[in-house]
């Protein structure tokens, strides 16, 4: 049975996609609360109703079901403190900086309403800097261009022009040609794919160069940018960066259901990832414990890796990639991945693939293991043409 939705708020975008969902019974909008009331499922702005407002009426309001939205204003640790509170009270809190629709995904995920979501987009985001995010991410799309009969494409949305694995000449590429399409909602599968560097089955998106554009890329553009993907790609592998106030990372990591962090061993990335969490994170109510771990540079001589993942990060251990010593300086300086430089990196690489492979549900059985053709290598074999081999 469908409920009836009642929004408590200015926004008539908000309530035209509520409406235009088709998952509720009736949604109607509002500027006040009635008290005399009784409602299915009520949604309440706090730009209209604020918290001490709320608790106030709280015991006078007549509702099965209370989301409060809660506005960019408010600090980090008052919306945790808000968040935490109303919880006890069987209020669900809506974090800042949420799309429509993923507003519409947390108030149906809450009421248990069947919903379709986007299922193949996976996103890779770095607990710090230079930990490998974007070598890692390229490096698993890259291996499943290679090893599946699937069309994958690739999102470069870290921010960091010096970190395009693309060698020879990427200029007239990049999500800088479509910017202004992407920021009017208007941009084309078409327009899309030339703006990607194409090899083989893999299609990838050069990141910004333009340094001063990343403050006008919201979550909303990246939302739309992913969606977008997702319906010309099988899948669509995100590097979200390790920049977390970025409209480029938070528009990701919410757009998408499949979330792996990449760190290292290192202390540095347990202070970094720390902050993240704590600013970021737990604001955008993001369960860190659903989220895969990738430990990269991998070193037996450094703390155990199951012992960071359970005991610190308190995520679901996925791989570990192992330290391959000189071949990260090598591979930036020919503007390449690590894929098919080091045995057992690409057995690593492989397992993580299987992992996806579970999470999507398609089928995808490793080469043999005695094989040591890396990506580059299989296609020299195929003779592909690529910007790879100018």
């Amino acid at each position: 049975m469908k409920m009836n939705v009642t929004l408590i708020c200015n926004d008539i975008q908000l309530y035209n996609s509520f409406s235009a969902s088709e998952l509720f019974n009736s949604v109607k909008i509002g500027s006040e609360l009635d008290l005399d009331t009784k409602y299915d499922c009520l949604i309440i702005s706090d730009r209209i109703l604020g918290y001490d407002d709320l608790t106030n009426k709280l015991p006078h309001i007549d509702a099965e079901n209370i989301f409060y939205l809660l506005s960019d204003s408010r600090s980090e640790s008052r919306i945790n403190s808000i968040k935490y509170v109303l919880m006890s009270k069987n209020i669900f809190v809506v974090p800042p900086r949420l799309t429509d629709r993923q507003i519409i995904d947390r108030v149906c995920q809450k009421l248990d309403i069947d919903r379709l979501m986007t299922n193949n987009a996976i996103t890779f985001f770095g607990a710090d800097s230079k930990v490998g995010t974007t070598m890692t991410a390229q490096a698993a799309a890259e291996v499943l261009a290679a090893e599946t009969v699937l069309k994958i494409g690739f999102l470069n949305l870290s921010g960091q022009p010096s970190f395009n694995y693309i060698p020879g000449n990427i200029e007239g590429f990049g999500i800088d040609q479509i910017k202004t399409k992407i920021f009017n909602f208007v941009l084309s599968e078409e327009e899309l794919k030339s703006a990607m560097v194409q090899k083989g089955k893999l299609h990838i998106l050069p990141s910004v160069k333009i340094l001063s554009d990343l403050r006008y890329y919201k979550p909303r553009h990246v939302e739309y940018l992913i969606n977008l993907a997702t319906g010309i790609f099988d899948i669509v592998i995100v590097d979200a960066g390790s920049y977390p106030n970025s409209g480029l990372f938070i528009g990701a990591l919410n757009a998408t259901k499949f979330r792996y962090m990449v760190t290292t061993q290192q202390e540095s990335c347990k202070s970094a990832f720390e902050m993240t969490r704590d600013q970021v994170l737990n604001v955008l109510d993001i369960d860190t414990s659903e989220i895969m771990l990738i430990i990269n540079r991998y070193s037996e001589l450094m703390p155990n890796n199951y012992k960071l993942a359970d005991e610190f990060y308190k995520m679901v251990h996925a791989v570990s990639l192992p330290n391959v010593p000189g071949a990260f300086w090598q591979a930036e300086e020919q503007r390449k991945t690590l894929c098919g430089m080091d045995y057992h990196y690409d057995m690593q690489l492989r397992g993580l693939i299987k992992i996806i492979a579970g999470q999507l549900g398609f089928e995808y059985s490793p080469p043999d293991k005695k094989k040591k053709i890396g990506f580059s290598g299989l296609f020299r074999k195929s003779g592909g043409n690529s910007l790879w081999n100018l």
